[in-house]
């Protein structure tokens, strides 16, 4: 990625850009940061002095879109700055999320201090499953194919499964792409019948038991009622799935 140095911009700017170049070691929110002359600064540490600027006054999980100033910006400094960063109190943005602006200062090793607008866009993040890998139309799902990654609420389907004990169990209806959230109506009960399938049909009448093959004419999950064509009479009859792959006609069904 191309890196602009900061001598074109003057020194003003040149100087608050520097903020965002982080030493390891975190500070308190609020509090100057000593930043490490030489390195470009890049859109990470700026997020994490705005995280660091929010930490005393935000719950949650937070993501931070850094809209200006236009990184990355190449860093002149032979010598450490401090650095503050005076932020606003966040506000609805345009497309979801909240828009904070403030002003990075910072004071390099002589005194002068610089400042530079910097803007925000913080979208509040929950975790939510997502299939490691595709799972095509049925597949049974299950906790281990998928993993907890964090998302946008701005972004995220009302209708998306926030945790592993609601998709435990179910069947995907369609195709599920990797690395994204699932929907409600994209998982089914598992079809313990399934159409064109074989299937055992049991008469039960009080202590009466009679099974006899037949082809199942539709998908049905357990409780399902179903229909199946008995291969000995070729007969249509409709019962209420019990098992995988039996459904029961008659008084008890």
């Amino acid at each position: 990625m191309r890196t602009v140095p900061l001598c074109f911009l003057g020194w003003r700017s040149a100087a608050a850009l520097l903020a965002a170049l982080l030493l390891a070691h975190p500070a308190l929110a609020g509090e100057p940061i000593t930043i490490a002359p030489g390195m470009a600064l890049g859109e990470p540490a700026l997020q994490a002095l705005v995280r660091q600027e929010l930490a005393a006054s935000r719950d949650g999980d937070w993501q931070v879109r850094i809209v200006q100033p236009a990184l990355p910006l190449g860093n002149p400094s032979a010598a450490p700055v401090l650095v503050t960063l005076t932020a606003d109190q966040p506000a609805p943005g345009e497309r979801g999320g909240q828009r904070l602006t403030g002003w990075l200062a910072v004071q390099d090793g002589t005194g002068h201090v610089g400042r530079l607008r910097m803007v925000a866009v913080l979208d509040e993040m929950v975790t939510v499953p997502v299939p490691v890998e595709a799972l095509p139309a049925g597949a049974l799902v299950t906790p281990e194919r998928f993993r907890m990654v964090p998302w946008p609420v701005q972004r995220l389907d009302p209708d998306a499964l926030r945790s592993l004990t609601e998709l435990d169990g179910m069947e995907a209806v369609r195709r599920l792409p990797a690395g994204r959230p699932v929907l409600r109506n994209g998982l089914q009960p598992p079809r313990m019948v399934r159409r064109g399938e074989p299937v055992r049909i049991s008469f039960v009448r009080g202590g009466l038991r009679l099974s006899v093959t037949g082809t199942a004419l539709n998908d049905g999950a357990l409780g399902a009622t179903v229909r199946a064509s008995n291969l000995s009479s070729a007969r249509h009859v409709q019962g209420r799935v019990v098992a995988a792959g039996e459904i029961v006609i008659g008084e008890d069904s």
